[in-house]
């Protein structure tokens, strides 16, 4: 029994992780939206951030799923998991679609409620994608609280990791993560007030046990999907790097341009105002005696 809520820990633990990158490279790629207002120069960095941050909320909910001290084995019924990772990822583009191409407060909030949408509306799906037996019964107050914990904060995560601080301050990596983090803190803990709503302790089986199996679905999205967010980590933060280079450059080549332009300026006026040297006479010749 030890080892078993030791696993399920772990399992927490890296659901809440792979939500963390997920959030980080999310944000990250959202901001480089923004900065390439125009739809046809962003919508890469847009589905990007989209799809990151949708894969990494069913990662969440699926490996808390499993992490929960269960005493039958889970599954997924075979088609519902595709259309909840695309459901997921969908809404999540729309939202950081919306952030991209507009800063206003409207956009924020807006984007908060689409995400916390996706969460509440996966974990729904996700659940109902188990088939437990005899079936999960939602507490409305418990599903109001965490839907509210996350809808908050999901908006005041949104809010700092785009805020001028997390842009230009000198501690903008400490606001990026602390954004990352409460963007996690607040979705892990709003999926905990929704389960505790629910009566999934009564449950005895699992319908859909054969059709994808949990540990399966669990690896995946617990060894995989964090591989690759972490690639996407460095991608990111290479692509910071060399667009701060750039920026350099061209700071250093424009202070250079300025400063020969200035140089030539200097000369032409110390020669304009230099007075003009005397028309020198050839010497009179006199005649011999």
């Amino acid at each position: 029994m030890s080892n078993f809520a030791e696993s399920s820990l772990l399992l927490w633990a890296l659901s809440a992780l792979t939500l963390l990158m997920s959030a980080v490279v999310c944000l990250g790629w959202t901001r480089q939206a923004q900065s390439t207002p125009r739809w046809r120069d962003n919508w890469l960095a847009c589905v990007i951030a989209g799809v990151s941050l949708g894969t990494g909320l069913c990662a969440a909910i699926v490996l808390s799923l499993s992490a929960e001290a269960l005493p039958f084995p889970l599954g997924y019924r075979w088609l519902d998991v595709p259309l909840l990772w695309l459901g997921s990822c969908l809404i999540c583009m729309l939202a950081m679609s919306w952030l991209a191409n507009s800063a206003s407060r409207v956009a924020t909030i807006g984007a908060g409620v689409m995400v916390a949408l996706a969460t509440v509306a996966g974990q729904f799906g996700w659940a109902n994608a188990i088939g437990f037996r005899p079936g999960l019964q939602w507490d409305i107050p418990f599903v109001a609280a965490g839907a509210m914990l996350i809808l908050l904060g999901v908006c005041i995560a949104i809010w700092l990791a785009l805020s001028e601080a997390s842009r230009y301050g000198r501690r903008r990596s400490l606001w990026r993560l602390g954004s990352a983090l409460l963007l996690t803190l607040s979705v892990v803990a709003g999926q905990e007030v929704l389960m505790s709503g629910s009566n999934l302790l009564a449950q005895v089986g699992s319908i859909y046990r054969r059709d994808v199996p949990a540990p399966l679905l669990s690896m995946a999205l617990g060894v995989v999907v964090p591989l690759v967010l972490l690639v996407m980590l460095f991608d990111l933060r290479m692509l910071r790097s060399q667009q701060r280079r750039t920026r350099h450059r061209e700071a250093r080549d424009r202070r250079t341009e300025a400063g020969a332009y200035t140089s030539g300026l200097t000369a032409q006026d110390s020669k304009a105002a230099s007075p003009a040297e005397p028309h020198s006479q050839p010497p009179l010749r006199t005649a011999p005696r």
